[in-house]
C-alpha cells in the first residue's frame, strides 16, 4: 500500500495542477496571466527541490517512518491552504508546502520499502511505486472533468 499511496499521490498532484490551469473558473477566479499559471504549477517541484538538500540526511537521521509521518504531515497543511487560498499568495504557498511534503516523501517512501521488503517482494513493490504514477493523473482528471470524462478517456 504504501507504494501504491506513495506514487499516487505525486502522480495526483502533478495532473491536477495542468487540469486546473484550463478550467475557466480557476483561472478567472485568481485573474491568472501565462506567468502565474507557469510559477502556480511548478512552485511545488521547487519545494521538492528545495527539500531534496536536506531530505536525504534527515531521513537517515530521523528514520524513515518519521519522514513519511512528516512528509504527510506537511503535505496535508499544504493541500489545505491551497483549498482555502483566499488569493493567489495564498495558493502559492500551499503549492510550495505541498512540493515540500512531496519531496520528503519522495526520499523517505521508496528508501522505506527497499530497505524493509524481502527480497523476493521488493521489485515487484518498487515497480508499483514507479508505475502509480499514472493512477494518481488518472484519479485527477476524473476529479477534474468529472468521472464520465475519465471513462471515456480509459475506454479509447
Amino acid at each position: 500500500m504504501l507504494s501504491i499511496i506513495g506514487s499516487v499521490l505525486v502522480g495526483y498532484d502533478s495532473s491536477l495542477m495542468g487540469s486546473f490551469n484550463v478550467m475557466p473558473s480557476y483561472v478567472s477566479y485568481f485573474n491568472l496571466t501565462t506567468s502565474t499559471k507557469a510559477l502556480s504549477t511548478a512552485i511545488s517541484y521547487v519545494g521538492g527541490s528545495a527539500i531534496s538538500l536536506i531530505s536525504g540526511p534527515w531521513t537517515d537521521w530521523r528514520g524513515r517512518r518519521e519522514a513519511i509521518f512528516w512528509a504527510s504531515l506537511i503535505t496535508l497543511v499544504g493541500g489545505v491552504m491551497q483549498g482555502a487560498a483566499q488569493n493567489m499568495a495564498m495558493f502559492l504557498v500551499g503549492r510550495l508546502i505541498v512540493g515540500f511534503g512531496m519531496g520528503l516523501a519522495q526520499t523517505a517512501t521508496p528508501t522505506l520499502l527497499a530497505e524493509t521488503l524481502p527480497v523476493q517482494w521488493r521489485d515487484f513493490a518498487m515497480g508499483l511505486y514507479y508505475a502509480c504514477w499514472d493512477v494518481g493523473t488518472l484519479l485527477a482528471t476524473g476529479v477534474c472533468y468529472g468521472v464520465s470524462d475519465m471513462v471515456l478517456i480509459l475506454a479509447c
